[in-house]
């Protein structure tokens, strides 16, 4: 993911699934382990783990531990059941960690704790009017850095990763069209902007 110049992915999740088996003499018996661990890409930061298990040892078949296919079929059996339980809890967990409260429970300032890529495209601009521009996307609040895409007479198009919040980065980006004393609109989508000087 690193190698894309605008990445769409902030985190990643992996999973690791380990059978074990115990024989008797009539059968096999069996549990699954699933380990998960949510990742975030431009860090390397382990953001969240999840691990589950059977409650208890499922009857299998005869020496199904010696057979390959026999597994297959009872972990996948098995294991999408325990995936869906460790999808779910992770869900939540992307949650908690996508917004971290920054000061009290019910403020609404929120900053998010996975780094956000936006493209932000900013047209009929003058080379003065940028350079203020990139001075103020350096003092947004979570700012975490940016790269130029695209940098003409008129245009510019920046690749700009922060921790701010959704909210608040396109409130700035709305002010910041008070600060260079211009008219503009800004139309978002998703992680897409584009800010046009009228």
């Amino acid at each position: 993911a690193q190698s894309i110049k605008t990445p769409p992915i902030d985190a990643v999740i992996t999973f690791t699934v380990f059978p074990t088996f115990r024989a008797d003499r009539t059968t096999a018996w069996m549990n699954v382990l699933i380990k998960s661990r949510l990742i975030n890409v431009s860090t390397h930061k382990i953001l969240a783990t999840v691990d589950r298990e059977l409650p208890e040892y499922v009857e299998t078949e005869p020496k199904c531990d010696e057979n390959r296919q026999c597994a297959f079929k009872y972990v996948g059996k098995y294991a999408r059941k325990l995936g869906q339980d460790v999808g779910s809890a992770l869900a939540i967990k992307l949650r908690r960690v996508t917004l971290q409260d920054g000061t009290a429970p019910s403020s609404s300032l929120k900053q998010a704790a996975l780094q956000q890529a936006y493209t932000l495209t900013f047209e009929n601009f003058n080379i003065q009017e940028f350079n203020k521009i990139e001075e103020c996307l350096v003092a947004f609040t979570g700012y975490n850095t940016h790269k130029l895409l695209l940098n003409t007479s008129r245009n510019m198009v920046v690749w700009y990763k922060t921790k701010s919040d959704d909210v608040r980065l396109k409130r700035n980006l709305r002010r910041m069209l008070e600060y260079l004393d211009v008219d503009g609109q800004l139309q978002c989508v998703n992680k897409t902007c584009k800010l046009t000087k009228i």
